[in-house]
This record gives structure tokens, sequence and C-alpha cells, in this order.
């Protein structure tokens, strides 16, 4: 709606009534659960189906929660799922793991880590997930290394491990373990 007054010419909003507003997917996006997760998730998923892992990236495939990932974390991803006995634990060929993370990086929330925190954490390694957490505004880091997360409560993130995402956000389990 536009009016005049005088030589301004004011463009003024229209709003609609709730009831009228349309949905949007970047509504419906905002309001998912923002998980950061670490590497040995990943891990974990790659090696069992049918294990809660694996049923969280499938939340994550799905568009039920948004992933948040940072260039470096994603490299790790990349690093680690690529290492030989990982590939053989997990039955998969590099090939297979390139698929999977090119699926990744089509849901994933890209994180720029624009304040770091450094030392905040016993392993130097695990500095980035934190850095890429806190800069996303994460709801949880999700991780089977709990203990090794402690400071994360100092910036209101908790650490959780995939059961327990499961539990605290209420999140329902997929029934389909179909790759």
């Amino acid at each position: 709606m536009e009016t005049n007054c005088g030589l301004l010419r004011l463009s003024l909003p229209f709003d609609k009534p709730s009831s009228l507003k349309e949905n949007h997917l970047a509504d419906d996006m905002r309001n998912l659960p923002k998980l950061l997760i670490d590497t040995n998730i990943l891990v974990a998923a790659t090696r069992n189906r049918l294990g809660p892992s694996f049923a969280l990236m499938q939340l994550v495939r799905s568009e039920k929660v948004t992933m948040c990932c940072s260039p470096a974390l994603f490299l790790e991803y990349e690093e680690v799922l690529k290492r030989p006995d990982q590939l053989t634990a997990s039955g998969l060929l590099a090939g297979d793991i390139d698929a999977i993370l090119s699926e990744l990086a089509g849901k994933i929330a890209p994180v720029k880590t624009h304040y770091q925190w450094k030392p905040q954490l016993r392993d130097p390694a695990d500095e980035m997930v934190l850095e890429a957490a806190v800069n996303a505004q994460a709801q949880a880091i999700v991780t089977y290394n709990l203990r090794d997360f402690g400071p994360a409560k100092l910036f209101g993130i908790p650490v959780l491990n995939p059961e327990q995402t499961f539990k605290q956000l209420n999140l329902s389990v997929p029934r389909s373990t179909q790759p």
C-alpha cells in the first residue's frame, strides 16, 4: 500500500492477518532443530544402518532437522570417512562416501566461523566443532564424546548423544533403513 505525504511517497507494508499469511519453506526450516553433528556420528551411521546415528542422519536427509556444518568440519568428515580402516569397517567405497557427502552438502546449513574461542576443549581437534556450533547458534552438539565438550554449556549449547537428541528434541525415529 502506498500513500503520498507531501513530497514523500511512503510505501507501507500490508499486513495480512496471521490466518492468511503464506507458509514458506524458509519459515519451516527456521523452526527445525539446528544440530551440529560431530564426525563420530557420521562414522557410526556408515557402520550400522540400524543404529541411532543412522536414524539421525535419515532425519537430516529428509530435512526434519537442520544440520549445521563449517567448511573445516566438512573436510574432516571426508578425511575420516575415507580412511582405509573406516572404509573397511563400513563396507563402503570412496565413491560411496563421495555420494553421501555430496547429498549432505546439499542439505546442510553452512556455518561461517566469525568468532573463535580457542582454547576451550581438551582436544584441539574438537575446537572447530564447538566453534561451528556457537557460530551456528545450534540447539545441540550431537556426539558420542560427551565429556570432551563440557565447556559447550558455557555457550548454552547442550551436548547430546543421538539417543538423547531424539528424546530431548522430541524427534520421531524414521522407520526406513533404506540408503
